[in-house]
């Protein structure tokens, strides 16, 4: 015989207890728009950096590349979480700048803007090295570091507007950092299998 489930019984509100809501996950530019509010330490906390900032010279018409590719007009960062798509786009952009250039990288086997095959050590390294420039570009526009905010988030006197701003970069500063750390050591690891293979 099947036990019945015993219904869990609900605590009676009194008027004194207080009543919370939740709003679910997201990324601390949604809260804010959304819910005019920001959280420190945000797990779900994403960065958007802009391709324009590596679209120049012959790049920057190529739109049937950046559809190819899926590369969009920006890509999502998350801490903790590495991007797959960040280095492939970026080592497109490496292959296409330096051939215009007229200093072309080896071309990868069936070419097709898709990087569905193993596109070659040196078209990676100089893919990391793309993605660590986008990176850089956007860490370089803050004034402040992360432990810098971390004091400023601990005064008591700021205002609640200030707060929520601080907040924000604070969040996307720490992305940026561990995606810097992670291209770096991802680097590394690419530029070894290189001097393995030449």
């Amino acid at each position: 015989k099947k036990k019945k489930k015993k219904k869990k019984k609900k605590k009676k509100k009194k008027k004194e207890d207080e009543v919370v809501i939740s709003y679910g996950g997201g990324a601390n530019n949604q809260m804010m728009k959304w819910f005019g509010f920001a959280m420190e330490n945000n797990k779900d906390d994403e960065f958007y950096p802009e391709w324009s900032e590596l679209r120049t010279g012959p790049m920057a018409d190529r739109d049937d590349l950046w559809a190819a590719m899926d590369c969009g007009d920006y890509i999502t960062l998350q801490k903790g979480k590495a991007n797959d798509l960040l280095v492939n786009c970026a080592t497109i952009i490496a292959y296409e700048s330096a051939k215009s250039d007229g200093h072309p990288l080896p071309t990868p086997e069936n070419y097709n803007a898709n990087l569905s095959f193993d596109v070659g050590c040196q078209n990676k390294v100089a893919g990391i090295k793309k993605a660590l420039e986008l990176i850089d570009q956007y860490r370089s526009q803050y004034t402040t570091t992360v432990e810098e905010d971390e004091v400023l988030l601990k005064q008591t006197t700021l205002h609640p507007h200030i707060r929520l701003a601080i907040i924000t970069r604070h969040g996307h500063k720490k992305i940026l950092n561990w995606h810097q750390v992670h291209l770096e050591q991802l680097l590394q690891a690419e530029s070894n299998r290189c001097n393995k293979t030449n």
